[in-house]
């Protein structure tokens, strides 16, 4: 019988002792020779760079980072226990401390002698710099298809950040270094290296997030308003719940943008699909709140005209407040985003509630009326005629109904080429423009959506996207327009 089955192609049962196999955590290391051959140089160089680093740690405090990043690299070496992912976390940051400690230019002299540290420092980091390109592979080929899609999603909201904190003051550095400028390095901190530069930018890089982050949070919001407003369901007062199994969202799934990417785009009850209008709209707004936060509010204004405040940078406009700067940002976001309410309302095809837009022209007409500096222009501006003998209370109340009035018959104008369905809701968003921005921007903003609107047209296939929805072409232009303002407006003032 065995026999038989051995003439048919099966082969023998093995007895005896198996092989055994590497744990995974080595199976980077056997996939080619290569890979066996770089773990054996790494063995052998990881002991001598012990050694090194523990006497080098007694000499200087800098030691103590090399004495750690090799200990983390031979244990990696060694054992497998523990989760991958924090073991590749851990080189890849050793990797980056290292690197940022091997290219200061405060550890190379005048006449650019290489230092006995210098170069241990530099063979440490191609030690880790192999190790994390295994480690990395090992890991990649470990995971699953949707947690790669998680890391990758991660992956590009960190770019911004690796750049602005890492990638640049790195490049700089080695910028400075290869210039080789005595002038530059005499003047330099000695105290101050790549990594305090990085610990500073990473706070500003913070400051950022809180800001951008705000407005995801203001987009997730959005989102409820141009759900309940047209079925007239309470906006505050209500729990998030999936529109699909009626099952309440908990706090941890309910998290602007991160909780859309941590469930895979799904619902955690029914595993129903998550509309990716949500996470576009989350999005958007905090792109509006981010940019509007760089151009406008650390420049302290210097894209509106007429502003007045000189001071810049997180410190001297945020930490010290300004509030003139302050205020009018967060009069332009909120504005910015009462059009793209607008525009949810036209993507759904519903009608502008009279109600509502009462409500939201009422707050802005209010907010700029009793708080001048949010319309800075004045009413006879970009005009060859002189300036209105006027109180500046009824000065602003003019500017600010001509605008509203202007912005209205502009909006119906466009709405009637577009022959769209929904007229009101693009003559209400150029109203809320005019009133905000004031007539001469408008002018401006006038000429933007004029021109996109053209280009579109070029493209049949945004054609058919676009031209029932010509709100979010309004809203293009005035984020198009909003960073250049000051400069389109005094190209054409008079003098």
């Amino acid at each position: 019988m065995n026999q038989e089955k051995k003439g048919f192609g099966v082969e023998p049962l093995v007895t005896g002792p198996s092989i055994p196999l590497l744990p995974k955590h080595y199976r980077s290391y056997r996939l080619s020779r290569v890979g066996k051959y770089s773990r054996i140089l790494l063995l052998l160089a990881a002991f001598p760079l012990l050694i090194w680093s523990a006497t080098y740690a007694f000499q200087q405090t800098k030691g103590i980072l090399c004495l750690v990043s090799t200990a983390i690299l031979l244990t990696s070496l060694i054992t497998h226990r523990g989760r991958q992912g924090i073991r590749v976390t851990l080189l890849v940051a050793m990797t980056l401390n290292v690197f940022a400690l091997a290219i200061n230019p405060n550890d190379v002299t005048r006449n650019h002698v290489v230092t006995p540290e210098l170069i241990g420092t530099r063979i440490l980091l191609l030690c880790l710099v192999i190790a994390c390109i295994f480690e990395m592979s090992a890991w990649i080929k470990g995971c699953s298809r949707t947690t790669i899609l998680k890391t990758l999603a991660w992956g590009t909201l960190a770019i911004p950040a690796i750049i602005y904190i890492f990638a640049v003051p790195l490049v700089e550095t080695i910028w400075e270094t290869v210039e080789a400028d005595k002038n530059k390095l005499l003047l330099r901190d000695p105290n101050w290296n790549v990594i305090n530069e990085a610990t500073f930018r990473a706070a500003k890089f913070g400051v950022f997030l809180v800001f951008a982050y705000l407005g995801a949070c203001v987009g997730s919001f959005l989102n409820v308003v141009a759900y309940c407003i047209p079925r007239r369901e309470p906006i505050g007062l209500r729990d998030s719940r999936c529109p699909t199994c009626h099952i309440k969202i908990s706090r941890i799934d309910n998290l602007p943008i991160f909780s859309y990417i941590n469930l895979g785009a799904r619902c955690r009850s029914c595993k129903q699909p998550i509309p990716a209008r949500y996470l576009i709209v989350e999005l958007v707004v905090a792109t509006l709140f981010g940019s509007l936060f760089l151009y406008e509010l650390t420049t302290g204004g210097q894209n509106v005209p007429d502003l007045g405040v000189v001071h810049k940078g997180i410190l001297w406009v945020i930490l010290y407040p300004k509030w003139p700067a302050i205020l009018i940002y967060c009069f332009h976001v909120f504005f910015m985003s009462a059009v793209l309410i607008l525009c949810l309302f036209e993507w759904d095809k519903q009608r502008l509630k009279p109600i509502f837009a009462s409500i939201l022209g009422i707050v802005f007409f209010l907010s700029a009326a009793i708080y001048l500096p949010l319309q800075p222009v004045p009413l006879s501006d970009h005009l060859p005629v002189p300036s209105l003998n006027v109180s500046l209370p009824i000065q602003q109340l003019l500017k600010l109904t001509i605008g509203s009035l202007f912005g209205w018959a502009v909006g119906w104008l466009f709405g009637s080429l577009f022959k769209t369905d929904h007229r009101s809701i693009l003559a209400f968003g150029f109203l809320l423009t005019g009133m905000v921005l004031g007539w001469q921007a408008l002018l401006q903003v006038m000429v933007v959506f004029a021109f996109t609107s053209g280009l579109i047209r070029l493209s049949h296939r945004l054609t058919k996207l676009l031209e029932p929805c010509p709100t979010t072409i309004l809203l293009f232009a005035i984020a198009i327009h909003h960073p250049f303002w000051a400069t389109i407006a005094n190209l054409w003032r008079f003098s």
